[in-house]
């Protein structure tokens, strides 16, 4: 019994100081990414009240990665206002130089970007900041509507469950994302997010939620749930992006919250869940508990195209329910037009002694071959950038019933001017430009992700009216035997799937390359106006990626997954 105890007592002892040396891990990341700032215009604003917290015991981090509402986190159920203030253009959080308040009080700093309190009135807040440059903004965090969960008392994972909500105000519209309580280790707890859904009376979880493809659970989250008894949270949310002088600050993002916390009996699967899809994916398609990516390898010698395209299951939407999209950028970048290449052009050989014998070397000499491609008047470039954008809009239109709107429409959006451009380019090697007076607009980054591009493709989706934001980007490079080889890169994007800056929905991602015939030494030394039409097979580019999207689709309707996306 001794021996026990004193394991207990060391156990007890190693726990704690795990738990202390995660927190100060989360702690020091967060002081390593946090900088200094004046410029209220190159911060970016999320601002958010959360009413009716859950137990801090349930979750020691406290709802946010780096622990800077831990040190305000309502110990029992409460309500608490922040702001958070983050670089536009890199994954950095903000400490301002100024004054940031709410109802004309100081706003307490939480350090690496935060502020906020605990607040006893659930009513609208004012908030003010000011840079001390003498920008400001001003704001209004309102809080949303209550929720109540009545029903399970028992979530069995293999079955699925259905969650019943009572609302005082169910006809205002809102989303709700369901989470339940799990346990990845020892010394961490918190939530795993099911999935976000309308705010309505009754919410069926299928079990697809709860198994991969291989009709096994245990490779999902499900394994980090707990067994027995547990807890379901239900986070009713509304998001408000407010108008602001883009001159005085950066984009702002409001996300309220309402939470409630229900006590529940969670039952794991016993045996294979067996109801994901039955039939073999087809040739070329590859599906794990993560995406579903559709792939056929080019051939360069049988002049073959191939591509490669893929999306995730966590945010991932069905195209079929793409209807009106929006080209946002459309560049074409033309590149390594010299090529060089040595071929040997004779061997001398050179004679001598060494220890009384004769010595022969052999000497390759090299002569430098330059293969150039000629130069073109920038109108030819530009003719051909207008033909194949309006191949790949048509090809949309033909093939997926996408209605592409006109880009004249989406240069006029008022977040649209919120893109940070690129340069565009033409010189003897290098030629670079985008469709209409499009943005030239680069690929995107991880930082990216988590700050302004989020926010201006959300507002964009609204301001268009579209289902769907589509960036295309159309590479040639020549090789040596005087071929250019076409590349298509795209990516379709949706509006975010909850309240996270990182969770957007996408569509499609991934890239398409086709190989070209070499052109003969008459098409070369006296090009024509036509030369690209007939040293690049864009049709054949754009074939293979309509051959690919429409696989994708195929896949999409054999899925089980799908069953949940295709009806957001």
């Amino acid at each position: 019994m001794r021996k026990l105890l004193i394991f207990l007592c060391i156990f007890l002892v190693s726990f704690c100081q795990a738990q202390k040396f995660f927190s100060k891990l989360q702690k020091g990341l967060s002081k390593s990414i946090t900088e200094k700032s004046d410029d209220l215009a190159g911060i970016k604003i999320d601002a958010g009240m959360i009413v009716n917290t859950y137990p801090k015991s349930l979750n020691p981090n406290a709802d946010n990665l780096f622990l800077q509402l831990n040190s305000i986190w309502p110990e029992k159920p409460g309500n608490l206002v922040y702001v958070s203030l983050m670089q536009r253009t890199s994954f950095k959080f903000v400490e301002l130089t100024g004054t940031v308040e709410i109802d004309g009080q100081p706003l307490p700093d939480l350090g690496a970007g935060y502020y906020g309190m605990q607040v006893q009135e659930i009513r609208p807040y004012r908030i003010h900041i000011k840079s001390a440059k003498g920008q400001e903004v001003s704001f209004t965090v309102n809080p949303v509507e209550p929720v109540k969960i009545l029903e399970p008392s028992s979530v069995k994972l293999r079955e699925g469950f259905t969650v019943k909500l009572e609302s005082s105000v169910p006809d205002i519209p809102s989303q709700v994302r369901l989470l339940l309580y799990s346990k990845p280790s020892v010394t961490q707890h918190g939530w795993s997010g099911i999935d976000y859904f309308s705010c309505k009376p009754e919410i069926k979880v299928p079990s697809i939620y709860f198994v991969d493809e291989n009709n096994d659970w245990d490779f999902t989250y499900a394994r980090y749930l707990v067994n027995g008894k547990s807890w379901l949270l239900a986070e009713r949310y509304r998001i408000e992006i407010p108008v602001t002088d883009s001159a005085a600050s950066g984009p702002v993002k409001i996300v309220s919250r309402f939470m409630d916390c229900k006590d529940v009996n969670v039952e794991y699967p016993t045996v294979s869940a067996n109801i994901a899809r039955t039939e073999k994916p087809e040739e070329g398609v590859k599906i794990t508990n993560q995406s579903i990516m559709v792939e056929q390898k080019d051939n360069k010698r049988k002049n073959t195209p191939g591509y490669r395209f893929y999306k995730l299951f966590g945010n991932g939407g069905a195209i079929a329910n793409i209807k009106k999209a929006a080209i946002i950028c459309f560049n074409v970048d033309v590149s390594e037009l010299e090529q060089t290449k040595e071929e040997l052009a004779w061997i001398d050989y050179e004679y001598g002694a060494h220890d009384g014998q004769l010595t022969i070397d052999k000497v390759k000499h090299y002569d430098v071959i330059t293969h150039r491609f000629p130069h073109l008047p920038v109108k030819v470039w530009d003719n051909y950038t207008n033909k194949i954008y309006g191949e790949f809009s048509s090809m949309l239109h033909q093939d997926f019933g996408m209605e592409v709107i006109p880009v004249a429409q989406v240069k006029s959006a008022p977040s649209y001017k919120n893109l940070v451009e690129s340069q565009k380019v033409y010189d003897y090697e290098i030629y670079s430009t985008t469709y209409g007076g499009l943005k030239k607009y680069g690929s995107h980054s991880l930082s990216q992700a988590f700050t302004n591009l989020v926010i201006t493709q959300a507002n964009l989706i609204s301001e268009l009216k579209v289902d769907a934001l589509i960036f295309v980007y159309y590479d040639i490079t020549m090789d040596f035997d005087w071929s250019l080889n076409p590349v298509l890169r795209v990516d379709i994007n949706g509006a975010p799937t909850g309240y996270e800056t990182y969770e957007t929905k996408m569509f499609l991602s991934g890239s398409a390359v086709a190989h070209c015939r070499p052109l003969s030494k008459t098409e070369l030394n006296n090009p024509k106006s036509d030369i690209l039409d007939n040293a690049v097979d864009d049709k054949a580019l754009f074939a293979v990626f309509s051959e690919a999207v429409t696989k994708m689709k195929r896949e999409e309707e054999a899925s089980r997954f799908y069953e949940i996306i295709r009806q957001k």
